[in-house]
């Protein structure tokens, strides 16, 4: 079972507690819990997992909170870069999913900008979102950009074909901040039906020397 911490749920990898830790960010109308398939993965490949909750999510199916305030997605991100910095450990991997991988890179900014000497992440995923430029609700628009990645670590990105909320050439003109950026596309995948990427996320995270960290 998970264990709770402000705005977060934590998981934790069987045998010795593990120096590396997956923070997951979830999409609009989902909750913390519900990534049962990153959890999975991420624990088997030895990181600790720490599902980010976002403050007002407390029923997402009735409640488009991004819709509700101009301030709102700010507020996302301040909430999940606080409980980022309380819980991050010497390796850190951030991995995104929707409007969760906005939240990620935007938390990856304030933690490059914190430690600008230093290599606060050692990868970004990103999965079935965007490269930015807005997202409209209820005749709001909130700004985002992911076209420019920062930093120079290995990101991987993954989306269907078929996406359609964020159409998979957005996924295209997100820029990898090193030559260590994957893009992969999975045919005739939908935004919520991509399958989660484990075979190709676990190559990826063994060539960058990000696998079995215990």
């Amino acid at each position: 079972r998970p264990s709770e911490a402000p705005g977060a749920l934590v998981f934790e990898p069987s045998g010795a507690p593990s120096e590396a830790v997956a923070f997951l960010f979830h999409g609009n109308f989902e909750r913390a819990a519900g990534d049962e398939a990153a959890v999975r993965f991420y624990l088997q490949q030895g990181y600790a997992v720490v599902a980010i909750e976002y403050p007002g999510y407390e029923n997402p199916g009735s409640n488009d909170v991004f819709a509700l305030s101009p301030a709102y997605p700010q507020a996302v991100i301040d909430a999940a870069f606080a409980t980022v910095r309380a819980l991050r450990r010497t390796r850190t991997l951030l991995d995104g999913r929707s409007i969760g991988g906005f939240v990620a890179v935007a938390v990856a900014r304030k933690l490059l900008a914190e430690h600008p000497s230093a290599a606060p992440v050692e990868a970004l995923v990103l999965r079935s979102t965007g490269a930015g430029s807005a997202i409209v609700r209820v005749g709001r628009t909130h700004a985002y950009d992911n076209r420019t990645i920062p930093g120079e670590f290995p990101i991987f990105v993954v989306h269907g074909t078929a996406d359609e909320i964020f159409p998979v050439a957005e996924a295209r003109r997100i820029s990898p901040p090193s030559p260590r950026g994957e893009i992969l596309e999975i045919e005739g995948g939908m935004h919520n039906t991509t399958r989660f990427p484990s075979e190709e996320l676990a190559r990826f995270l063994a060539k960058n020397g990000l696998k079995n960290l215990r």
